[in-house]
């Protein structure tokens, strides 16, 4: 199977991954939101910032390196899987000691016993990297599908009737347990690998400079999105970062969704013709393209139509999110556009150029963060949105300069997306004004009436001025066909 056959049937299994752990997860997301309060989801996120930290801790890019590395030999492996479930253990200690610490930090003593039990999920995730990444290497999504149909779901399930039941927060945490632990069963069993009892330090040494620079600039790009959740958790309390996590939550998702579809097939693609310039500078702007497509209009949505679409998915109670939500949906353009630059700086072997990147967005962004404090929890989504803005910008340049693509031409390679967006709005625009000169007050109509004639616009300017990402998606969902046809 040749590159473009192995991408195209990547891409297929990760989309019904993507598609269907983001839509179970989505719909959760929402059940749990409207059984459970936003100050339950304030005391997870307040964990999460430290649980997630020291998961970092215990991959420091040895999953990437796996990807990346040709190397494929049992004994390498296994150096690198006794590696990780060693700080793994570690790791889970240091959570254990700190758990009282983190309450009190915060000021909420049941946090203690919320560490105590999340922290068992490092362990678990240790222990899953290597065969996780073998999975990547060999672009197994179709055994990664599988994995998610089993656990989403059955997690989620249990998450809900726990919530039922009065359980409160205990819901989220064993949800998230549950995940992770079934997770790394699965993909230990669908991996059909076994680590030797050996351990060599030469192989370390063999990633270190891949995944050294790598690990540090995701510790930047850590603390780059969780640092508002430990400002706002400290300085504002659990309630609005409650309201703060959810806002986010939900709308990350959609990215979560088609990053997650494009970007685990990207990266060995990339890996596999990192000499071939012409090639890279094709599948940026076909990327970048297809990114915007679908970005773009979830922007316009989110603008004209954050009010009923909040009030109906969440209730009243939730209220507080309507005016995060188009500067969320703001930044999903910048970092979907930004994932895509960091992928060929990590394919290319560019770690330490993607750590100082990182760095120094790191540093803008905490600083936006403290500025923004002073506005509440909007104040620090603005500052966050900028923050984001200058990341982007950094990306782009170095990203583009290795591939010599000049940016102009990757901004031209949007324009029509950009005109397409405006015919969207323009036509929710003249809903909105339709509903209201008729005193429809409904959340619902309001909803699907502007999202239906801005959809409507949005597709027929695509229609008469059809653009490459257009055909791209055809071959996408139609290359099975194709294959079937000419064997």
């Amino acid at each position: 199977m040749g590159l473009r056959e192995k991408v195209f049937s990547g891409l297929r299994y990760s989309a019904l991954t993507k598609f269907f752990e983001t839509s179970f997860s989505f719909v959760l997301a929402i059940i749990m939101a409207r059984l459970l309060g936003p100050e339950v989801f304030g005391l997870i996120a307040m964990v999460v910032v430290f649980t997630g930290i020291n998961e970092l801790f215990v991959n420091f890019g040895t999953e990437d390196a796996i990807i990346r590395h040709k190397r494929s030999d049992r004994s390498f492996l296994s150096s690198i899987f006794w590696l990780n479930t060693a700080v793994g253990i570690v790791v889970f200690s240091i959570l254990l000691l700190s758990g009282e610490l983190i309450a009190n930090f915060y000021g909420y003593p049941i946090l203690r016993w919320i560490v105590y039990l999340m922290a068992t999920k490092v362990i678990f995730s240790a222990m899953s990297i290597v065969p996780r990444g073998i999975l990547m290497r060999k672009m197994n999504f179709k055994a990664i599908f599988f994995q998610k149909i089993i656990v989403v779901p059955t997690s989620g399930i249990i998450a809900i009737v726990l919530a039922l039941n009065g359980f409160g927060v205990w819901s989220l945490v064993t949800h998230q347990i549950i995940t992770v632990v079934f997770s790394a069963a699965i993909v230990w069993v669908l991996a059909n690998w076994v680590p030797r009892l050996s351990f060599d330090i030469r192989h370390i040494k063999e990633i270190f400079s891949f995944s050294s620079y790598l690990s540090l600039a995701k510790f930047a790009n850590y603390f780059t999105k969780k640092g508002d959740l430990f400002l706002i958790g400290k300085f504002l309390g659990a309630t609005p970062l409650g309201f703060y996590a959810k806002g986010y939550g939900l709308l990350v998702r959609p990215l979560k969704l088609i990053n997650g579809i494009i970007l685990p097939v990207l990266f060995p693609a990339i890996s596999e013709i990192q000499h071939d310039t012409r090639q890279l500078r094709l599948i940026y702007l076909q990327c970048s393209q297809i990114m915007a497509l679908i970005y773009f209009p979830i922007l316009v949505g989110s603008i004209f139509l954050a009010e009923p679409f909040v009030l109906l998915l969440l209730g009243e109670k939730w209220a507080a999110i309507i005016p995060l939500v188009p500067i969320f949906t703001t930044m999903l353009i910048f970092i979907s556009q930004s994932s895509i630059a960091s992928h060929y700086l990590k394919a290319l072997g560019k770690t330490r150029k993607l750590f100082v990147i990182m760095m120094l967005s790191s540093v803008v962004t905490i600083v936006s963060f403290v500025i923004g404090l002073q506005w509440g929890i909007v104040g620090v989504a603005r500052g966050y949105c900028l923050s984001i803005l200058f990341q982007y910008i950094l990306f782009t340049i170095v990203a583009s300069s290795l591939i010599k693509l000049a940016i102009g031409k990757i901004l031209i390679n949007l324009k029509i997306v950009f005109f397409s967006s405006l015919a969207m709005s323009l036509g929710i625009f003249l809903s909105l004004w339709f509903m209201y000169y008729l005193e429809i007050t409904s959340h619902l109509l309001t909803f699907i009436g502007g999202g239906s004639l801005g959809l409507i616009c949005y597709l027929g300017f695509l229609h008469f001025h059809p653009i490459e990402a257009n055909q791209l998606f055809r071959e996408f969902l139609l290359q099975r066909k194709v294959k079937i046809a000419t064997s």
